[in-house]
């Protein structure tokens, strides 16, 4: 492999309205290698590789490709020059097939042919077969798995015949095997020759498969290191800049005293759902993907209607009909989908912070802006929410900080109890810090707590117990002592009806 980079960005900065967010970054990638680019949230990750792929220009630096300095104006330009993306958030057209998606960036090895042609049928079923995606080159896109979209977003980048493939988080919503499977297929591109960008919050992918190592803070370079020189634990030092605790953190004491009590418990999707939660206790909802994990949270809030069952809190029964009347009984969600449920993109931060509570800031009808302010800035400080200011987007924060804006309205509320949704999805270790230990002050306030999450880890460090769930019901309760990943996946994984809750108590 050649020692020229395939991509190379020298000096590269990026300010919006005149608040630097990246500051004259070098980084350079050759053939047959992948440097992974870690950093927290709001390190500058992202708008770096917008920059390298055209989405942005920069405000100063350059790039070059080859050896040749190029200019990119707009992402068509990257896509010509052979620097394709494969996003986070998939960028296809649902009601298109998976043939008219790949057909649709075009590209230099693209057939230039009529709609259906032998010559486009030939290629895009080539494209198919290289990435492993087993459909047919006419189903409609919208009826792909998260794993399949990525495969087709991959076959996308090497349609376009692409020397630098950009991988922007691509294993964030895929289950486990999906992960490996997306991972087996970078390493072949590496091992064809392709330079790969590989940005990932998750350290153990950037050990099995990078190279190189890349680290961002604040906005600035940190360092140019190989992978076998670090472990996990100097990533995150590195990322950081402090300790940060990642598991086995300190439990507060619960008190004996029931807030929450659930008795079978059931709807269209979960069946005989009983616990009891305690003031100051924490419980953990885990299990594998569609396991019923989430049904259940959703069950509590009334996000699905109850079919039997009985919910107290403090005592009193709770007729809960939707998450309006579950907040009016003191149940509060942090959903799972941050981006579609949690925030309003286009608006404010400080609009955010505020969405529904606007009465908290009247006087005589009157909405009192000094007051809103106030709070919000109360609320940065306490919550550790890194922003410019204010008014700006909160589409321009960074997945963990628009995170810590949903949690600090969901608590502004003081629930009796709170549920939080994949709390930590798609936000860096130094955010997921953050949040875990916001989780931890508020049961040591008082509030019970309910964590739903797909990451074991996060589960078992977190919770006083855990609910195991597999095909739609609680499996088992497992204390914080006998959780193991051993003993939940033992409760998780599906079994034959025969089987099916044997040997496991279902007790609060």
């Amino acid at each position: 492999m050649s020692d020229t980079p395939a991509i190379e960005g020298r000096g590269l900065s990026k300010a919006y309205n005149g608040v630097t967010v990246v500051r004259d970054i070098d980084i350079a990638v050759q053939p047959g290698r992948i440097r992974a680019v870690i950093g927290e949230n709001g390190a500058g990750k992202s708008t770096l590789m917008k920059m390298l792929t055209g989405i942005v220009a920069p405000t100063e630096g350059q790039i070059w490709l080859d050896g040749k300095e190029v200019r990119f104006d707009r992402p068509r330009d990257a896509m010509d020059a052979g620097v394709g993306i494969v996003h986070q958030e998939l960028q296809i057209v649902p009601m298109l097939s998976v043939a008219d998606n790949i057909m649709l960036v075009g590209g230099p090895v693209a057939p230039k042919t009529y709609r259906g042609a032998p010559a486009e049928k030939t290629f895009v079923q080539g494209l198919l077969d290289r990435v492993g995606l087993n459909v047919r080159p006419g189903t409609l896109a919208a009826r792909l798995s998260a794993a399949e979209g990525q495969l087709l977003e991959i076959a996308k980048a090497l349609a376009l015949d692409s020397k630098v493939i950009v991988f922007d988080e691509p294993t964030s919503a895929l289950p486990p095997n999906d992960v490996e499977r997306l991972l087996t297929l970078v390493e072949r591109l590496r091992a064809e020759g392709h330079a790969i960008l590989y940005i990932s919050h998750h350290l153990s992918e950037i050990k099995r498969i990078a190279d190189d190592i890349t680290v961002l803070r604040d906005g600035g370079l940190v360092g140019h290191y190989l992978c076998a020189d670090l472990e996990t634990e100097d990533m995150i030092q590195l990322m950081v800049d402090r300790p940060v605790s990642l598991y086995g953190a300190m439990l507060p004491k619960p008190t004996n005293t029931p807030v929450l009590e659930v008795t079978g418990v059931a709807t269209d999707a979960v069946t005989d759902l009983s616990f009891t939660l305690n003031k100051g206790e924490i419980i953990g909802f885990a299990g594998l993907i569609g396991s019923g994990m989430h049904d259940a949270a959703q069950a509590l809030v009334g996000g699905d209607r109850l079919r039997g069952g009985t919910i107290r809190v403090n005592g009193k029964p709770a007729r809960i009909v939707n998450p309006a009347s579950a907040a009016e009984h003191g149940i509060v969600i942090v959903p799972e989908e941050r981006k579609v449920q949690g925030i309003l993109p286009s608006h404010s931060v400080q609009e955010n912070f505020h969405i529904g509570r606007h009465r908290k800031f009247t006087n005589g009808g009157i909405l009192s802006p000094r007051a809103m302010r106030s709070k919000a800035k109360e609320l940065v400080g306490d919550f550790k929410v890194r922003l410019a200011n204010l008014s700006q987007p909160i589409s321009t924060l960074s997945g963990g900080n628009q995170q810590k804006v949903v949690v600090a309205r969901c608590v502004q509320s003081n629930p009796d109890v709170l549920i939080l949704a994949e709390p930590t999805r798609g936000v860096d270790v130094g955010a997921k810090d953050d949040i875990h230990q916001l989780v931890l002050d508020l049961a040591a306030q008082g509030t019970a707590v309910v964590v739903v999450s797909s990451e074991m880890d996060e589960v078992l460090a977190l919770s006083h117990k855990v609910a195991v769930f597999s095909e739609g019901r609680m499996q088992g309760l497992l204390s914080h002592e006998n959780a193991s990943p051993t003993e939940v996946m033992k409760l998780a994984t599906p079994k034959t009806s025969k089987e099916n809750g044997n040997g496991h108590e279902r007790a609060a």
